[in-house]
């Protein structure tokens, strides 16, 4: 958006093991600047970036993890527009890019929640808010075991996996769920679903960008 750069800052605060309260240094910082108050930072290239269009994205970010996906959401979509491709190919025969967030609960924590409509018509958009059920706790990993089938078509035809968010334990709880849906939808073995990762791992065609 020209020489707009937006943030998804998640502010950290926590009560040390000696009850004092805690406050992260950066999100602390940036929670009491003032609007238009100016802000020295640095930039570094990061491990994601942008597909061509006809390769299929799997993401997978809970928490603020979305920022890094929404741009690469928001860079698919303008070239899908630009080429008027929504409503052909593999889109119109179901097998959309697929994207996994995760959220507490949809009162409060819902980031960039009119964003997600726009994307639809190329992109299955399902949401986890963990807190929202009474009976159990929903996770990403629930939802991608629930959407193995259309999680196999996609790596069938290519695609690359994101994962984006906190770094522990959720990724590790990510790679577990997409071997449980290649065991499951491709009859793979247990280490042989597991090799299939890792290669894509190897290859960057299989990408964490974690923090924290």
């Amino acid at each position: 958006r020209g020489q707009m750069v937006g943030l998804c800052v998640g502010i950290v605060k926590y009560i040390t093991r000696t009850a004092r309260e805690g406050t992260g240094l950066c999100s602390g910082y940036m929670s009491k600047m003032q609007i238009d108050a100016p802000m020295r930072c640095g930039l570094e290239k990061g491990s994601l970036g942008p597909l061509p269009v006809s390769v299929p994205m799997i993401m997978v970010c809970p928490g603020t993890g979305l920022s890094p996906c929404r741009s690469l959401a928001q860079d698919r979509h303008l070239k899908l527009s630009e080429a008027n491709l929504m409503s052909s190919g593999r889109f119109v025969a179901g097998r959309k890019d697929l994207l996994f967030l995760g959220f507490r609960h949809q009162k409060g924590d819902y980031l960039y929640s009119d964003d997600w409509e726009t994307f639809k018509p190329w992109l299955s958009v399902n949401i986890a808010f963990s807190r929202d059920h009474e009976d159990k706790k929903v996770y990403v990993q629930d939802l991608i075991e629930e959407n193995g089938k259309a999680v196999c078509d996609l790596l069938d035809l290519g695609a690359r996996i994101f994962v984006c968010g906190k770094a522990h334990p959720m990724p590790s709880q990510v790679f577990d769920s997409f071997v449980e849906v290649l065991e499951v939808h491709r009859k793979l073995s247990k280490e042989d679903a597991t090799n299939r990762l890792r290669m894509m791992q190897r290859s960057q065609r299989y990408i964490c960008d974690t923090w924290g």
